[in-house]
């Protein structure tokens, strides 16, 4: 694919090209338990996204399909997702069959802390639930119960591929379309 891009640019038209991740439910590693283990997926490299994270990157590659002339060949429309590495690319134990690929010298750059806030879900749900192992009082606060609203509209509006923002907390679960 990649190469049939390059040769559309070569002509002047545009192309984009998506290497989509291995998408959460769907597929049959997705669905085999099994499958999944044996491929060690996370320490090759490998995560499973949402299906809005695939929804989301289309308008990436979509949006920068123009050609890369102006020496190297550079595909701005050339989009990877699902890759991420928990241990710094340059550490031995890191087995990322993706880390000595030229094309990720921008990953050697980054530094991992936005890789670790993503991998983390959300710390915030974590620091709440040990909170209140050891204090259940706080679930009758009004703030807690906020807090825990706000915490369950982020994961379904995961599953009804909407954006956090879209979420109204005043609605309940039939008026908000999940009947």
């Amino acid at each position: 694919m990649e190469a049939f891009c390059q040769y559309r640019h070569t002509l002047g038209l545009p192309a984009s090209v998506l290497n989509a991740a291995l998408i959460e439910g769907v597929g049959f590693v997705a669905e085999n338990g099994a499958a999944r283990r044996k491929l060690k997926l996370k320490a090759q490299g490998h995560w499973f996204l949402d299906e809005r994270a695939l929804w989301n990157s289309f308008p990436v590659g979509l949006g920068r399909d123009e050609d890369g002339s102006g020496g190297a060949w550079v595909n701005k429309g050339h989009v990877v997702m699902g890759l991420l590495s928990e241990i710094p690319l340059d550490d031995p134990s890191n087995r990322a069959t993706w880390k000595g690929d030229r094309r990720m010298g921008v990953y050697h750059n980054a530094r991992s802390e936005k890789a670790s806030q993503a991998l983390s879900g959300s710390g915030k749900l974590r620091e709440f639930l040990a909170r209140v192992e050891n204090q259940p009082d706080l679930l009758k606060e009004k703030s807690s119960k906020e807090f825990l609203v706000v915490q369950i509209g982020r994961k379904i509006s995961s599953f009804i591929l909407i954006t956090e923002e879209d979420i109204d907390t005043s609605l309940n679960l039939i008026d908000a379309g999940l009947d």
